[in-house]
């Protein structure tokens, strides 16, 4: 299995390559500069295993993304980390449904690579979970068919 995807937004190119430089030997980093062009890149490839969103940006704000992104079944449970600078931000995107955020400016890279280590290893164990229920969801579907056509069979 590859390298799990991180995605970067952010409108400060240093602070983006600084992010880059601590995530990219265990992680696949893609950037974007501002919201729109965020979106685009997501609806027209793969998607990220979680997202490093600044919250101040031109054209459109992180909240605007964050809320497009809850919007779309294929993006409504990916992992948000805000960066921000005001606890009122801070509460209005954990509301929208960030797992988390951290305060600029960001000093302390093993406390940004904590974080997304544990929300991707979270949203690991969400999807083994999801994995493991559909499976045993399959074979109890197995099982009542079986016994259904074994009382059919029964019957006549």
């Amino acid at each position: 299995m590859g390298k799990k995807k991180v995605f970067i937004v952010d409108d400060d190119k240093e602070l983006v390559d600084y992010l880059s430089i601590i995530l990219e030997d265990e992680y696949q980093v893609d950037t974007a500069s501002d919201g729109v062009s965020a979106l685009s890149k997501i609806k027209r490839g793969t998607l990220p295993d979680l997202m490093i969103l600044d919250i101040n940006m031109p054209v459109m704000n992180g909240l605007e993304v964050c809320k497009n992104l809850r919007k779309d079944n294929r993006t409504k449970t990916l992992p948000i980390i805000f960066l921000t600078i005001d606890a009122e931000s801070e509460v209005k995107g954990l509301n929208l449904g960030a797992v988390d955020y951290l305060v600029k400016p960001i000093d302390d890279p093993e406390k940004l690579l904590a974080r997304v280590q544990s929300h991707i290893k979270n949203l690991e164990t969400i999807k083994d979970s999801e994995r493991s229920f559909y499976f045993n969801l399959y074979w109890i579907a197995v099982v009542l068919f079986i016994i259904s056509i074994s009382i059919v069979l029964f019957i006549f």
